[in-house]
């Protein structure tokens, strides 16, 4: 999981330096949010993604 997450956020780093970050992405609406810009997507993924990470650390070192 940890390496999914991992090239999941250098994928996002790719699109980022390509594509418009101010562009309203229309074709998925977030359930809470709503319609964000792709600055915003990569922004929320990014810190969700840390969160996730922070989660399977903690339960590796309780394993551990």
């Amino acid at each position: 999981l940890i390496s999914k997450f991992q090239q999941n956020r250098m994928k996002i780093i790719e699109l980022i330096g390509k594509l418009d970050t101010d562009e309203l992405c229309l074709s998925f609406k977030h359930p809470l949010f709503g319609y964000l810009t792709r600055q915003e997507w990569a922004r929320f993924n990014i810190i969700h993604t840390q969160r996730h990470l922070t989660q399977i650390q903690r339960i590796i070192a309780q394993l551990n």
